[in-house]
């Protein structure tokens, strides 16, 4: 083997070994991200559970439904995707959730649950 065939022959492993690593480095990052996201949607659920419900409280807000340019985004308390055509509800702060996913949440807390905007409610006698 000549030199240079050598030479090539060693990049194109050192090549492979990076590309190798860095497949694992991602896919050990988007682990990661899953398993935070798992964590902190439990320790928010833990945390507002904890809070008095109060099942009178709805929502003030009009429901509409799921159009085709949300269909990939995700409610961020059910972390699930938007189906065309579901019920969903856009917060005062253009914050958007399920309506069930929302609707439960104000029972226990009447802000949003992304960035604490203040949730229109009224209290159902």
């Amino acid at each position: 083997m000549s030199d240079n065939a050598e030479i090539h022959y060693l990049f194109d492993s050192i090549e492979n070994i990076m590309e190798t690593l860095f497949e694992n480095f991602l896919e050990e990052e988007i682990l990661f991200e899953n398993r935070m996201m798992e964590i902190a949607t439990i320790e928010s659920f833990n945390y507002y559970n904890t809070q008095e419900k109060k099942p009178n409280v709805k929502l003030c807000i009009k429901e509409s439904n799921a159009t085709d340019d949300i269909k990939d985004e995700k409610c961020p308390i059910c972390v699930s995707n938007y189906e065309i055509g579901e019920k969903i509800t856009k917060i005062e702060c253009n914050h958007i959730y399920h309506t069930n996913c929302i609707s439960e949440w104000v029972k226990y807390k009447s802000e949003c649950p992304v960035c604490r905007h203040s949730i229109e409610t009224s209290i159902n006698e």
